[in-house]
């Protein structure tokens, strides 16, 4: 039986034949045949600047964020129900988007999720939790081009400093009015203070009160590479840097140096000083990046 255009008019009484059609309409029909056309999936999409709530009726949506950094906050996994997935995509540059579900639930066993910059992920809900679809880790949550002359230089990686990993830190061809070393400090108290003691560093053999990145000369030219990262071991959180290809001070030469320092200090990493014994640093590269997501 052919596909036949049904029209019925109210309280019409229906007979098998127009029953049996109305059946043979559902079973053979394919869009785009005998003039039906489909309409296809229609997908919503809202700009988002700022901190927002997702909710039920926002299912099937796409959130396309800027201006982060910010929170997404859902309403509860049993309000959104099974059957709810929105997608939502960072399109900032360099800041990362909190995602965080409602009250102790949680979205794929985290507390949250950090969506980078650039990243897209689909949220959906289980009824009692969160999870996502095209997630990896590690991921770049910071990557920052210092400005091409500093004697000192503050970043603030205080908003979701939990969720940080690691940080490297390269220097590249810079040149200067004169020798200096680069140091750096690290702040556990969102930015207020800089740790002045605690470096334990197997360098020197006793605590230090910065870190010795690289001694850099007049000639220029010179690369250099500072790594951290945290040891999580209990309710012990501390910071522990590595060196690559960094002249530092002397002892260190141009090697790896594992775990030449450490922070004593039991604490999360909110902030990091970058500064210069006696010169600015002129020119060149200096990038700082931070991964992690946890």
């Amino acid at each position: 039986m052919a596909y036949v255009r049904q029209t019925f008019v109210a309280s019409q009484i229906l007979t098998a034949a127009q029953v049996n059609q109305i059946e043979t309409n559902i079973a053979d029909h394919v869009h785009g045949q005998n003039g039906v056309a489909g309409a296809g999936m229609s997908i919503r999409r809202t700009a988002k600047t700022a901190a927002f709530t997702v909710q039920a009726s926002d299912i099937g949506s796409l959130f396309d964020c800027t201006g982060a950094p910010y929170t997404v906050s859902f309403d509860s996994a049993a309000t959104l129900g099974t059957a709810f997935a929105v997608q939502i995509k960072n399109s900032a540059q360099s800041n990362a988007i909190f995602l965080d579900p409602n009250g102790t639930q949680t979205m794929d066993g985290r507390s949250g999720y950090l969506l980078c910059p650039q990243e897209s992920a689909l949220v959906y809900s289980d009824g009692s939790n969160l999870g996502v679809f095209g997630e990896h880790d590690p991921a770049t949550l910071l990557s920052l081009t210092l400005p091409n002359s500093w004697a000192q230089y503050d970043v603030s990686v205080r908003d979701f400093s939990d969720h940080f990993t690691d940080f490297d830190f390269m220097l590249t061809g810079w040149t200067t009015g004169g020798a200096l070393q680069v140091r750096g400090r690290v702040s556990v108290d969102s930015g207020a203070t800089y740790l002045t003691t605690g470096y334990a560093n197997t360098i020197f053999g006793t605590p230090t009160t910065y870190i010795a990145f690289h001694d850099a000369n007049t000639s220029g030219g010179e690369t250099g590479w500072l790594g951290a990262r945290y040891n999580r071991g209990g309710a012990s959180i501390y910071t522990v840097f590595n060196t690559y290809n960094g002249k530092g001070v002397s002892a260190l030469s141009d090697s790896r140096n594992t775990n030449f320092a450490a922070v004593q200090s039991f604490s999360i990493t909110h902030g990091i000083r970058f500064f210069t014994s006696t010169s600015y640093v002129i020119g060149g590269r200096f990038v700082l990046r931070g991964y992690g997501r946890r």
